[in-house]
């Protein structure tokens, strides 16, 4: 099944900073790391700056089933 999710921001990294996603076991170990998208951020009614930023990851490469944490890094 697609497993996917979503981080929402305020703020918006430097150019070329790193933007980047893993996903540990429940005994710490790494399962499974890759990158965020871009997907644009909120713009209102008129073109009110609504603040927020949104990211993207896919990780239906994991096949193992389980439980995870997930830590994301927008840039550091």
């Amino acid at each position: 099944d697609p497993k996917r999710f979503v981080v929402m921001t305020n703020v918006v990294p430097k150019p070329g900073a790193a933007c980047a996603y893993t996903l540990s076991d429940t005994g710490g170990r790494l399962a499974f790391q890759g990158g965020l998208q871009y997907q644009g951020r909120v713009v209102g009614a008129g073109g009110a700056d609504w603040g927020w930023y949104f990211w993207r990851a896919d990780f239906g490469e994991l096949k193992q089933a389980g439980t995870y944490t997930l830590q994301a890094a927008l840039g550091g």
